[in-house]
């Protein structure tokens, strides 16, 4: 039927308040659903939101955070592997270590961009170095004591402590005489002990680890927790190069946060000439080194004890 005499419909009746109240709710909530899917942009940043920050924002979901690149990184299974040097220096690499170095310093205490006297700075900045380190024997399971990201930042605060402060600790930890400790720059110390040191270490347990099928832990921090790979030098010139720019400043200075991520740097010379040794070699200083692959022995020129 057509026209004029064609039936209406019967009109809806209009929706009471509190049905407009409920559906402008489900509304709100299907769309914000919507723009949480999988895949969408807002959704990626509501969940990494922390992560993505350089400087934490909540400690206790940081340290989850932390716990699980740690247990995700790539770990050697033998003390012949840990005998290799490593420096990764990705953006990935490079932003987690600053994530951890603020990490540390807001554990402690230290506020971002507020100024301390210099007491108060290096005294958080110490306290932020055994927070890493308690960090780095906190768990042999998933490997805390070896992992790079953790190597890297623990060494970028030593190098904010300074050269005094370095040589007042291997004097009481490493038992440097009180008259030599002195006279060795940080820098020296710093290289004393990743390339001469803890590879000499890790060469001894190695070599006993292949014949006898024990590793004798020899060196280590704690034990039945293993050495990192050696490496890590330019995480600590960069914590030389804060302190001497607090130094140079006006005082007081804020805390050695790292507030932009290090860009990749190019291999230093040092890695260079790391990587043209053929495998196997580990270089004991002053000239002296042994070829685990070959046993070739070649006598040094140092100081004998």
């Amino acid at each position: 039927m057509t026209g004029p005499d064609r039936p209406r419909p019967p009109e809806a009746p209009p929706p009471s308040p509190s049905t407009a109240l409920a559906h402008d709710a489900w509304q709100r909530k299907h769309e914000a659903t919507m723009t949480q899917r999988p895949g969408r942009p807002t959704e990626h940043r509501a969940r990494s939101a922390d992560e993505t920050a350089l400087v934490p924002t909540d400690p206790t979901r940081a340290a989850r955070v932390i716990r699980g690149w740690v247990a995700a990184e790539p770990k050697p299974t033998t003390e012949y592997e840990r005998l290799a040097a490593v420096n990764p220096a990705d953006r990935v690499h490079n932003y987690r270590v600053s994530y951890v170095v603020n990490y540390a310093l807001l554990k402690v205490g230290a506020v971002p961009g507020h100024p301390c006297p210099p007491a108060r700075w290096q005294a958080l900045t110490e306290k932020a170095l055994w927070t890493i380190t308690a960090l780095r024997q906190s768990d042999a399971k998933i490997g805390t004591s070896e992992s790079l990201i953790l190597r890297d930042a623990q060494r970028y605060l030593y190098g904010t402590l300074g050269d005094a402060w370095l040589q007042r600790h291997v004097t009481k930890k490493y038992h440097v005489p009180s008259e030599i400790a002195p006279l060795l720059p940080g820098k020296v110390i710093d290289r004393g002990y990743e390339q001469v040191c803890k590879p000499a270490d890790v060469a001894y347990n190695a070599a006993v680890e292949e014949l006898t099928g024990h590793n004798p832990g020899v060196g280590r921090g704690k034990p039945g927790f293993a050495h990192s790979r050696s490496g890590g030098e330019a995480w600590f010139d960069r914590g030389q190069a804060q302190r001497a720019a607090a130094d140079r400043g006006r005082t007081p200075a804020p805390p050695p946060f790292i507030l932009t991520v290090p860009e990749p740097g190019r291999p230093s010379a040092e890695s260079a000439a790391q990587l043209a040794q053929p495998p196997g070699h580990v270089d004991l200083g002053h000239g002296e080194s042994v070829n685990l692959e070959t046993g070739h022995y070649t006598p040094g020129f140092g100081p004998k004890y």
